[in-house]
């Protein structure tokens, strides 16, 4: 019976662990095809190029040792906001983006997702998105 119970636990934890794995994969491919082949990709681009407090944090992590990084890839970037931030939390900035936000308000979100991220989560992010944007 133990040995049972540990199999399944052993097996659900497992599956736990691949799938968040597959869906962050698959969250990140989504979003980025979605963005490409709307245009939104070029808009957010262009959006960061008028905001010179966004370009500026941007660029700040161009350059950044990528080995000295937590993480490098989308997928890994999606689980960590995911988990730190939480799903929940991030439907409600969708919905508050979507209602119109003022660039402080938008900062202002920005600098509320770093507090929950670590210093080094936040460079790896932002490297990524520069990597994304301007690659």
């Amino acid at each position: 019976m133990f040995k049972t119970a540990m199999i399944i636990v052993v097996l659900g934890v497992g599956i736990y662990f691949l799938g968040s794995h597959f869906l962050a994969g698959k969250v990140a491919d989504v979003v980025t095809e979605e963005l490409e082949s709307s245009g939104q990709l070029d808009e957010a681009r262009q959006y960061i190029d008028d905001t010179p407090e966004l370009k500026q944090m941007l660029e700040s992590s161009a350059n950044v040792d990528a080995s000295t990084l937590p993480f490098t890839t989308k997928e890994k970037a999606v689980q960590t906001v995911i988990k730190k931030v939480g799903v929940t939390e991030l439907y409600s900035l969708q919905d508050r983006y979507q209602k119109g936000m003022s660039q402080a308000e938008q900062v202002q979100v920005i600098q509320e997702l770093e507090s929950k991220l670590t210093a080094e989560e936040a460079e790896a992010l932002k490297y990524i998105i520069y990597q994304e944007l301007y690659r």
